[in-house]
């Protein structure tokens, strides 16, 4: 087979003050299939580059966040806050529609997801630190496709789905 590739990745962070940043990334990869050989039935090599997509690929992907710190009180604690935001555009899984009639089915959509943290650091009790954060991931409970699998040749296809929202809390602990 033959194929090319052209992709583009763009990294920012902004210090916008001692305790606020924002932070940021781009990227987009087009993928163009030239030759892709596979056989028909009669053992026969032909060219199915016009059909055949990228599996797993998506065309576009993009990230977020801000972040703000301040130190509390008058030892070493601070509290960090920080939103993040991230998406990737549409993906299917099977690239071969000859061969994964359930390719439509078992595609993942394009989504965003939030995140979000609340961190306390360095807090003094009785001699001993400890770190505090409460922590949301999904925090919009999007419901997307993770992966796909098609049994195209068994006559149907199947989806797992991503993780709903879920929150937390982690406490670490220095003596």
């Amino acid at each position: 087979g033959k194929s090319d590739s052209l992709g583009v990745e763009l990294e920012a962070r902004w210090q916008i003050t001692d305790g606020l940043s924002v932070d940021g990334s781009i990227g987009y990869i087009d993928h163009n299939l030239k030759r892709f050989p596979a056989a028909d039935i009669t053992g026969t090599n032909r060219n199915i580059a016009s059909v055949q997509r990228p599996g797993y690929q998506p065309s576009t992907t993009a990230n977020a966040g801000i972040t703000y710190s301040t130190p509390i009180g008058s030892g070493d604690t601070k509290v960090t806050a920080r939103l993040g935001w991230t998406y990737v555009s549409e993906q299917i899984a099977f690239g071969n529609p000859l061969t994964a009639p359930f390719q439509d089915a078992t595609s993942s959509n394009a989504r965003s997801l939030g995140d979000a943290q609340l961190r306390i650091d360095d807090i003094n009790l009785g001699g001993g630190e400890f770190d505090l954060q409460f922590w949301g991931k999904k925090i919009l409970d999007k419901e997307y496709v993770s992966r796909g699998i098609d049994f195209g040749q068994l006559g149907f296809g199947s989806v797992i789905y991503g993780d709903p929202a879920t929150y937390g809390m982690s406490l670490e602990f220095e003596f």
